[in-house]
């Protein structure tokens, strides 16, 4: 996410424009396949459990999902991780994903990602089967196109 730097774009997103971005790395999989997928992030005024933000953390951007809320901070964490959270300020935080674009062009909404969200004790286990599947699929996909 590198066009971030553009202070431009961060521009866009203050005065609430729609901006479209390119995440990279596998910290958003399965929702978000990084260096394939794109996003539509804008700026919401109200940031509830379950959005996937846009936020910037120690020095760096970050693309992930809202875990926890208080008054002083909000907690993310990305969906392909099995540990490690970010601690966040409102401030910090400068768009919401609205769209999630595949390869094809196909959009999706993105979903709060309840049950995602509540099987954090299993997810080293949940990623090796959907990473696995993934793999097996694109496998076969590949076969099939020969």
């Amino acid at each position: 996410m590198e066009e971030l730097m553009n202070s431009e774009i961060v521009q866009h997103l203050l005065e609430g424009r729609t901006i479209q971005l390119s995440p990279q790395g596998n910290s958003m999989f399965p929702f978000i396949h990084g260096g394939k997928d794109k996003v539509l992030v804008q700026r919401k005024d109200k940031i509830r459990l379950g959005n996937i933000v846009l936020a910037f953390h120690q020095g760096k951007w970050i693309l992930h999902r809202v875990y926890d809320k208080d008054a002083r901070r909000i907690t993310l964490m990305g969906d392909g991780n099995t540990n490690g959270v970010e601690l966040v300020k409102e401030g910090d935080i400068y768009g919401t994903v609205i769209a999630i674009i595949s390869p094809s062009g196909r959009s999706r909404k993105p979903r709060k990602a309840l049950f995602w969200r509540n099987t954090l004790a299993d997810r080293k286990i949940l990623l090796k089967i959907v990473r696995k599947w993934n793999k097996l699929f694109r496998k076969q996909h590949n076969d099939n196109t020969l």
